[in-house]
């Protein structure tokens, strides 16, 4: 869900590109939705115009939360899975919530990428060269690895002070 801007749109792309590689994978629905009540109403009606899904993703958090709202609403805990991208205190809470619906989520890494924009900026504005674009790879928040998932939780919950 959200396939609104460019980062999103890459999201989308690398993801279904990626899944769909899978045995037995079949798209049947995609709908923009960026924050957590629209995307919520979008999946609500996903899950019922197709109740033979058993996955939902979404590209940012909004979309993650309101797929995760859909399937606890709708009773669909233990048959539907969310998969999504960004880490929050919200998200982390998901992932070690008892109900197993949010299996993972990507994060991304903002501490490496200010750092990377005030290098690249301080070497623009003395002439140096500097790459059009740089990727960093994400990081792959998981129920499996509770430890982790609380870490960054608490991380975040200093920070939002």
């Amino acid at each position: 869900m959200a396939l609104a801007p460019e980062t999103a749109s890459q999201r989308t792309k690398g993801f279904t590109d990626e899944v769909t590689k899978l045995p037995g994978v079949k798209i049947v629905a995609q709908q923009d939705a960026w924050f957590a009540p629209e995307a919520a109403t979008a999946a609500e009606g996903m899950l019922t115009a197709h109740p033979e899904t058993d996955m939902l993703w979404s590209a940012n958090e909004g979309g993650t939360v309101g797929e995760v709202t859909a399937v606890r609403n709708g009773g669909k805990a233990g048959k539907v899975v969310v998969f999504g991208t960004d880490i929050s205190e919200q998200m982390a809470d998901f992932l070690l919530a008892d109900d197993n619906i949010l299996q993972a989520v990507t994060g991304q890494r903002p501490f490496d990428i200010g750092s990377m924009a005030v290098s690249t900026a301080i070497k623009a504005v003395n002439g140096e060269p500097v790459k059009k674009m740089t990727a960093l790879d994400g990081i792959l928040y998981t129920r499996t690895k509770p430890d982790e998932v609380k870490k960054v939780k608490q991380y975040l919950h200093g920070v939002s002070k």
